[in-house]
């Protein structure tokens, strides 16, 4: 399955789902269409410190990717270090989510973005702003400065293709007691 969007040079940039995702289920606004380049800036933001409040947090700071793309502590951190009052949620498949967060506090993925706690607005500016190479990429994916809307808008289409489908089952016929090999192992060693 394939979610079609539109990019902004009218060429048609298609998103594979795995199997058991429902193209008709997705959810992407109207205003943030998925562009390759969109997706890799996103990628570099959402790993990047440098946007944070003291530079120390990322996205990736909650939500990691050896962890279901969630945080591996019961309460989530703030910038600050201090207990944020829930645990991060997991980012698969937030494709399928217009609201965000456990309360669905958040309109989108772009208003989570501009709304964490661990940076403002401005900060945003200020300190990606001052890094040529994104003002560069900012300019070919947006044509416009680096902004707030734009950073959101960046992370949102990265975190849109953190996607998880239906994972192969053991067949019955293959399931063993604890501490035997599989027979379908053993069938296969043989052959």
């Amino acid at each position: 399955m394939a979610v079609g969007v539109m990019r902004a040079d009218a060429a048609e940039f298609k998103l594979t789902l795995p199997l058991g995702l429902q193209e008709q289920a997705a959810w992407m606004p109207d205003d943030n269409p998925l562009t390759p380049e969109k997706i890799a800036l996103g990628k570099q933001l959402f790993w990047d410190k440098r946007w944070s409040r003291n530079g120390t947090v990322a996205c990736v700071s909650c939500h990691e990717p050896a962890h279901g793309w969630a945080d591996p502590r019961q309460f989530s951190a703030r910038w600050d270090g201090t207990p944020t009052p829930r645990h991060s949620p997991t980012l698969v498949n937030r494709l399928f989510s217009q609201e965000q967060q456990w309360t669905g506090a958040r309109a989108s993925l772009e208003d989570q973005v501009l709304k964490a706690s661990d940076q403002t607005p401005e900060l945003l500016v200020k300190n990606l702003g001052a890094i040529a190479g994104y003002q560069e990429q900012f300019r070919k994916v947006f044509g416009t400065e680096l902004t707030p809307d734009g950073v959101a808008k960046a992370i949102a289409a990265y975190e849109r293709t953190i996607l998880s489908g239906n994972a192969p089952v053991t067949p019955p016929r293959c399931r063993r007691p604890r501490g035997e090999a599989s027979r379908c192992s053993r069938a296969r060693r043989a052959a």
